[in-house]
């Protein structure tokens, strides 16, 4: 019961309160590794941290939420959610140049200094990756229950047959994201097609109708192709370094 009702107050968690518990979470780790590490390698371990807690917080919700609890969970977050969601997208962006500018730093030996700072820079662009599209996951979830809110009380207020106007709202929900067969897309519908979009840059089989969903999937797609692109230049950088560095067994 208790964990029930620790998953529902998550589902209704305003976006702004799970950016202030993220970063509680931040200046705790900070406060303790303040003395204890370097700068650089302190600040990608204090964004793991933050988007660790994000993560923890966002995916039990899309796992759970059912498609009937979908208009509740969107009708109970702010209008602060657009400016939270464009806050960490920024910092997610941001945080590649913390991981480049760390491993630049990383001494030339195979030392365990070496090796945890690697392990900590895939761990960085790995988890902001997923954020990225949990982000927009979220965010096409809201954009599509906003608008599809508008157009049932369009239909509402100018039709009086309660058939037709079902009929009418049926086809209205068409005109924003065609799930096929869905009436109500729950949160996994719509990772599917955020992850979908970050992974090949394009649609997958769901039609578009809405123009605002439109331009957001354009900037999704650009960016996911960019950082992709990031991460494999990351990832040869990487390879190379540890094919390139001398092996000190059977050496005089």
């Amino acid at each position: 019961m208790n964990k029930n009702i620790f998953i529902q107050r998550l589902h209704v968690m305003p976006e702004h309160s799970r950016l202030l518990i993220s970063l509680i979470f931040v200046a705790v780790v900070f406060v303790f590794t303040r003395n204890s590490l370097r700068i650089q390698v302190q600040t990608v371990l204090l964004w793991n941290c933050f988007v660790l807690i994000n993560l923890c917080m966002y995916w039990p919700t899309i796992i759970t939420a059912q498609s009937t609890e979908m208009k509740t969970i969107v009708r109970q977050q702010d209008l602060k959610g657009f400016l939270v969601f464009f806050f960490i997208l920024f910092s997610s962006i941001v945080s590649l140049f913390g991981v480049i500018f760390l491993l630049q730093l990383l001494p030339s030996d195979r030392s365990w200094s070496y090796y945890s700072g690697i392990g900590l820079s895939i761990f960085s662009v790995t988890f902001s990756w997923v954020l990225i599209h949990t982000l927009f996951t979220i965010r096409y979830a809201s954009q599509y229950y906003i608008e599809r809110r508008s157009l049932e009380a369009d239909v509402d207020n100018t039709k009086k047959d309660v058939n037709n106007a079902r009929k009418d709202v049926e086809n209205a929900r068409k005109d924003i994201l065609g799930f096929p067969d869905n009436y109500n897309p729950d949160y996994l519908d719509f990772a599917y097609f955020s992850f979908s979009i970050g992974m090949t840059f394009q649609t997958p089989d769901i039609p578009i109708a809405s123009k605002n969903i439109r331009r957001l999937v354009l900037i999704h797609a650009l960016l996911s192709f960019g950082y992709n692109t990031a991460i494999v230049a990351l990832s040869i950088n990487i390879i190379s370094g540890l094919v390139k560095m001398p092996i000190p067994f059977g050496h005089k």
